[in-house]
């Protein structure tokens, strides 16, 4: 699918036609505010494809961009006690988060990826001893359509949380 999910009124209308207009369909069920739910992601990941290994299925009907957030370890344990690692990153969320509320409109929403499994995404290098965790945000809304004159995740990301 490569059109655009710009509203909440479209993702729903989406659902409410794969799913044969089922009542469950609820804008409480799918959204939480701007944000959409853990239950709408599923829901949509249940009838959108998956292009490859490397993407999600949101990554073609939403505007995307990621945040890395970088930690020094000498530590190649994947057992590692990162708690405060992730402690560190959620605090730093929290501007994120407040600047998509701010930016995104009423009938838009967004998606952050650390709601689909309660834990952040991770990526381990073990010849840099770097730790790196991945928070990927998807829009549903024009928005994000300044994202569309960027070139590559960081300008994506500046221009999405960066530009007042």
């Amino acid at each position: 699918m490569n059109i655009k999910l710009l509203s909440k009124e479209v993702i729903k209308g989406l659902l409410e036609r794969e799913y044969h207009n089922d009542p469950r369909i609820t804008d409480k069920v799918l959204f939480d505010g701007k944000q959409l739910t853990l239950q709408g992601y599923i829901l949509l990941k249940s009838i959108l494809p998956i292009a490859d290994y490397r993407t999600c299925c949101l990554d073609g009907v939403a505007h995307h961009c990621y945040v890395v957030f970088e930690f020094d370890s000498d530590n190649n344990n994947w057992n590692y006690d990162d708690s405060k690692e992730r402690a560190i990153v959620r605090e730093k969320m929290k501007p994120i988060i407040n600047r998509l509320e701010t930016i995104v409109g009423d009938n838009e929403c967004y998606f952050v990826s650390d709601v689909i499994t309660g834990e952040l995404e991770e990526s381990f290098s073990r010849y840099n001893g770097k730790r790196h965790y991945i928070i990927h945000i998807w829009v549903f809304g024009h928005s994000g359509d300044v994202m569309e004159f960027a070139g590559d995740n960081n300008e994506k990301r500046k221009l999405l949380l960066e530009t007042l």
